[in-house]
């Protein structure tokens, strides 16, 4: 045994109805079965089965076995628009993968405490908001290979500031 409930996917590329059906059939009786959550990774490609990180909200909020996993570096929204869709969705996040990215640029997997002049986002308020909600799901640094040096420091960061860890 795993000791976990939660496997994180990404969505595939592929036909919704197709899926979907196959996921209802095939995946559910396995997932009740062994009292699994799969957590869909956010991904905003419109190539992808749900067209948006939109529609996968929809999906998981109208599922028993389906949950998010939030991907910071694989949503392109502003700071207001991300706070929006947690508040919104985070009955369903499970997981966060947590990096950030650099302002205007396409450059992901930064550590989230880098120069604050170059950060696209504050996890203070992000983390600020969570520990009020006092969410108690899984948060996973997900760093460039160059920064993984700094994955202890800011894990010790979390758990000091916020009682992660």
């Amino acid at each position: 045994s795993l000791y976990c409930n939660l496997v994180v996917i990404h969505p595939s590329m592929g036909k919704y109805e197709v899926i979907k059906r196959f996921l209802e059939e095939e995946v559910d009786p396995v997932l009740k079965k062994e009292g699994l959550y799969l957590c869909w990774e956010t991904f905003e490609s419109r190539r992808r089965i749900f067209g948006g990180v939109d529609r996968m909200f929809n999906f998981c909020r109208n599922t028993l076995f389906y949950r998010i996993c939030y991907d910071f570096s694989h949503i392109h929204k502003e700071q207001e628009e991300i706070l929006k869709d947690i508040k919104e969705n985070i009955d369903i996040i499970k997981i966060f993968h947590i990096s950030n990215k650099l302002k205007n640029s396409i450059k992901q997997h930064y550590p989230i405490y880098y120069n604050k002049e170059e950060i696209a986002l504050d996890f203070d308020k992000i983390f600020s908001f969570l520990k009020k909600r006092k969410f108690r799901g899984h948060l996973v640094l997900e760093y460039l290979p160059q920064f993984h040096s700094q994955l202890l420091s800011d894990s010790l960061k979390l758990k000091n500031e916020y009682g992660y860890g």
